[in-house]
């Protein structure tokens, strides 16, 4: 009996090795296809934390070819692989339009489109995109079912501007 649980344990212990290892690898390729904008720019700051190796939710940043600076901020329903699998689409989509100087309503409906065909009934991803035009200073802001975001004046006042999803 002890030799065979011995055995059972050193199978298990193997087996969990190896999708470990699969998973780091499957997630070094998923980092580098959905995080291949800006992301490390000097004027971006951001903190994500998750509970598992694979999620729904998603960040990007991209310039466009006039200089303005695309961000969206998304979470897929659910959790672990199935939430995250959307991602890779949504990223390409994401940044190519951007690379080609698309306007937000545009990304969006391709995005819609796309999730529309690929994924089953009940996942989704909420979304706000932003744009940034830092020659003009002005910001446009597209909410798909992300709480209010909220955009915080520099000034002394600490005005806030609540950008709620319609």
């Amino acid at each position: 009996l002890y030799q065979t649980v011995k055995s059972q344990r050193d199978e298990l212990e193997l087996h969990n090795e190896r999708i470990h290892h699969e998973q780091v690898l499957a997630k070094e390729i998923y980092q580098n296809m959905v995080h291949a904008g800006c992301l490390d720019l000097p004027n971006i700051r951001y903190f994500m934390s998750s509970m598992a190796l694979f999620n729904g939710d998603v960040l990007f940043a991209a310039k466009t070819p006039s200089g303005r600076l695309h961000i969206m901020l998304g979470d897929f329903t659910g959790h672990g692989l199935s939430a995250a699998i959307g991602a890779v689409p949504l990223s390409t989509i994401f940044y190519t339009m951007t690379a080609k100087g698309f306007s937000i309503p545009d990304i969006v409906m391709e995005m819609n489109t796309k999730l529309n065909q690929l994924l089953p009934v009940g996942i989704f991803c909420a979304a706000c995109i932003f744009e940034l035009d830092m020659a003009d200073y002005t910001l446009r802001v597209w909410n798909g079912g992300i709480p209010a975001a909220c955009v915080i004046s520099r000034d002394r006042t600490g005005q806030r501007y609540e950008l709620k999803s319609t």
